[in-house]
């Protein structure tokens, strides 16, 4: 009995609890990659 309630308590902690945090928590914060300055290539021929 004593091992059950250890089990069920050590795969609430690794699987069920973080599932439930990720999906209930704040937005993902994601950084938009700035770009360097990119020039268009252009059709001129010099």
């Amino acid at each position: 009995m004593y091992l059950a309630l250890v089990l069920i308590g050590f795969l609430h902690g690794l699987i069920f609890l973080p599932v439930v945090l990720s999906l209930c928590g704040p937005p993902q914060k994601t950084m938009k990659r700035i770009e360097q300055s990119q020039t268009p290539p252009s059709n001129e021929q010099t």
